[in-house]
């Protein structure tokens, strides 16, 4: 019983398609000569571009219930991804957009946000607007499943410019993983195949909210209850709250600035997961 190879070897290159080739051996009580079988990510020994992509098994080769044939197909260098040891592959990334209508709280004045008031300062509710919804995900293979970078990322946003958007735009949404088993070569690999979820938001993930309040600060630091002038000229507590200056007096005119306020920690998204292909 030996291992021998089939001649002629295929091989088919045509305008427009990718190149391949085929081998095939038999495994016959005929011969004595030994070969061994090619390995997936082996090259084709005539063509080094080419690489075994594929090895199959056919029992009765010819109608001999005594013969096997091996089928060995090559295709280009395979990607990263198909390397034969899962832990080898590298990772890869998906994005994917969508649209969806939230709450208008705010509008743009020449390039200046401000809350979403009528002329008397009163908010405009009711209103909704088009957001850009845009996931992006990273998956690979590791050996075990990193927990510790689960839990250092998830809620949190990009602290610099990271997948083509400005710091706080990205928010690393959650992580899932899977044990895996494959056999390479006569190696049984376990490991884990992870992936990581980011949410984008043009307006950044931090809160924007109109500087108001039913107080406010007076000049010798107290708090006092914001006040309005009612019809007969009498100053009295203010039914709504008003806009407020930055160190919380009662602004006198204009419309209430927007604070912004960070509620995810921000994270170096490239020590974790490197930089999207963007």
């Amino acid at each position: 019983m030996g291992m021998i190879e089939i001649h002629p070897r295929k091989f088919s290159q045509r305008f427009g398609a990718s190149p391949s080739a085929e081998r095939t051996f038999i495994d016959t009580p005929d011969v004595d000569t030994v070969e061994v079988l090619p390995s997936i990510g082996e090259e084709h020994p005539e063509y080094a571009a080419l690489k075994c992509t594929s090895v199959s098994k056919t029992t009765g080769y010819g109608g001999d219930p005594d013969q096997t044939s091996w089928k060995i197909s090559y295709a280009p260098a395979p990607t990263c991804e198909q390397e034969p040891n899962p832990l080898a592959r590298c990772d890869r990334w998906q994005i994917g957009t969508s649209g969806s209508s939230v709450a208008a709280t705010t509008w743009i004045d020449n390039g200046t946000t401000k809350a979403l008031v009528n002329s008397a300062g009163d908010p405009i509710g009711g209103q909704t607007k088009r957001r850009l919804d845009m996931k992006l995900s990273v998956s690979g293979n590791r050996l075990a499943f990193p927990i510790e970078t689960a839990k250092a990322t998830v809620n949190t946003v990009n602290d610099a410019t990271w997948g083509g958007a400005a710091a706080g735009n990205w928010l690393c949404s959650g992580a899932s993983a899977q044990q895996r088993t494959e056999l390479v070569g006569t190696l049984v690999v376990e490991f884990w195949a992870i992936s990581f979820e980011f949410l984008y938001n043009s307006d950044g993930w931090a809160l924007k909210v109109p500087d108001v309040g039913l107080n406010f600060i007076n000049s010798s630091g107290f708090k006092l209850r914001a006040y309005v002038q009612d019809n007969d000229g009498n100053y009295v507590p203010s039914p709504k709250p008003l806009p407020l200056n930055s160190d919380g007096s009662l602004k006198q005119s204009g419309d209430a600035d927007i604070l912004t306020r960070p509620i995810y920690p921000a994270v170096n998204f490239s020590t974790y997961f490197g930089e999207p292909p963007v």
